[in-house]
């Protein structure tokens, strides 16, 4: 009777424990939420690549990037971005701090071209609620441009999406300024309270170094780990 007591309470403790890894497995992974404002009726910035209209001012930045993995390591070279929005477009402005210019590469010479292969930034913007499917844009310190629009693990490159974009570069940083419309997103005009999954992402040819604002494992495009913009 005694070891049958024992048997039992093994088999217990065994069903807790692997009861207890599932839970662990299926635990939602963490993501970043931010308060985006938007912009003051009639006042939208010039997409220049430049910091001084006075349509960011007011405008609070997005938590820094951190490195793939989310080790709880600091980046080598930080990278911030701003985002704001009105009736007509999404904005975006993002500053790579870079230590190390002279090393930095920079791959494509015209539209579509891959990017991706030298320094570069990275946005994913999901069509609704969800964070998959999603539209994917990228550019370089060059303001080459390539899109993409994903579904699950199809992506399918050169949609030639409607955007604008500026990029300025001084010596130890390149500032990228962005524009999307929300019909480029199918999206309607957002209400106050709207939600957006998305994400933002810098490859760092020196260091071979890959950051993310919502903090990703592997790659930049991982949708379950898409952060949530909150329009105010």
């Amino acid at each position: 009777m005694a070891m049958r007591r024992v048997w039992l309470w093994l088999a217990m403790a065994c069903a807790i424990l692997v009861a207890g890894q599932g839970m662990i497995r299926a635990a939602a992974p963490k993501t970043r939420m931010a308060v985006i404002t938007r912009l003051r009726r009639g006042q939208w910035p010039v997409i220049d690549g430049r910091f001084g209209d006075p349509a960011w001012q007011g405008v609070r930045p997005l938590q820094a990037f951190v490195p793939l993995g989310g080790d709880g390591a600091k980046p080598k070279a930080e990278t911030v971005a701003w985002v704001t929005y009105d009736d007509a477009r999404l904005y975006l402005f993002i500053r790579c701090r870079e230590p190390r210019p002279e090393e930095m590469r920079v791959a494509g010479e015209g539209r579509d071209d891959d990017v991706g292969e030298g320094d570069s930034l990275h946005l994913f913007i999901a069509t609704a609620d969800l964070p998959d499917p999603s539209f994917y844009f990228a550019l370089n310190p060059k303001n080459v441009r390539w899109d993409a629009f994903c579904n699950g693990e199809t992506i399918e490159p050169a949609i030639d999406c409607e955007w604008e974009s500026a990029v300025v570069t001084g010596k130890k940083e390149w500032c990228a300024e962005i524009a999307i419309p929300w019909s480029a997103l199918r999206r309607e005009p957002p209400l106050p309270g709207t939600k957006i999954r998305a994400n933002l992402g810098r490859r760092r040819v020196p260091d071979d170094e890959r950051t993310t604002w919502s903090p990703a494992q592997e790659q930049f495009h991982e949708p379950e780990r898409f952060g949530t913009w909150v329009l105010q």
